[in-house]
């Protein structure tokens, strides 16, 4: 998952920009019922788990998973996974970026922040189906799940 590309040609960083921010959007919207969906309402999610959502639900490409990654995951899992795997991307610059557009310049955010986030987007996974509780973790791998 290496970062996407950006042009030089003012348009096409625009439109490239453009195309980031739609796709985060419907994460935002989308995947937090996805994630409820595929494995309980509990969270944070393993990439794995995130990916497989992205892919079954074909919510988007994959051109910006790690967007989705760096949303409904735990930093720590990342870093890990940073120094686990050279090529990974750099989820800090992700969240940073994030941080930045949807959190107020806060970096720290937690998935309560998130799923905060994705009401305001229009979505309601997790208020609607589970009263808002995200605490916790979950298990699990990126191939299964079921709803808890």
């Amino acid at each position: 998952m290496a970062s996407p590309i950006v042009s030089t040609n003012p348009f096409s960083r625009l439109w490239e920009l453009a195309r980031r921010r739609r796709t985060i959007g419907r994460y935002l919207k989308l995947l937090p019922r996805c994630l409820i969906e595929d494995y309980g309402h509990r969270g944070p999610y393993t990439p794995g788990q995130v990916l497989t959502s992205i892919r079954r639900h074909k919510i988007s490409s994959s051109r910006y998973a790690e967007y989705a990654v760096a949303l409904f995951c735990e930093p720590a899992q990342l870093r890990q996974l940073q120094q686990n795997d050279s090529t990974a991307p750099d989820y800090a610059a992700r969240r940073r970026d994030l941080g930045q557009a949807y959190f107020g310049g806060d970096i720290d955010f937690s998935l309560s922040d998130v799923i905060r986030s994705s009401a305001e987007h229009g979505g309601g996974g997790y208020e609607t189906a589970h009263s808002g509780d995200v605490g916790g973790h979950h298990g699990g791998d990126g191939g299964g799940g079921g709803h808890h």
